[in-house]
């Protein structure tokens, strides 16, 4: 289970994206950790062609938190 992103697959396509709008979309050792398990997630589905990194909110990520 995901707290600071979200992933989910839609034809062909793995959408990541970072989901901690409130914090601007910080990276701390949690969205990192979950970032990291996302991507092995979609490199292991056979049925991923392409990750698209996206963000919630005004900022993409305003850095390290």
């Amino acid at each position: 289970e995901y707290y600071r992103i979200t992933y989910s697959v839609k034809q062909k396509l793995a959408f990541i994206c970072l989901n901690w709008p409130e914090n601007n979309n910080a990276l701390d050792d949690q969205m990192v950790s979950e970032l990291t398990e996302a991507f092995v997630q979609a490199q292991r589905d056979s049925n991923v062609k392409a990750v698209i990194l996206r963000a919630e909110g005004d900022y993409f990520c305003s850095g390290i938190d």
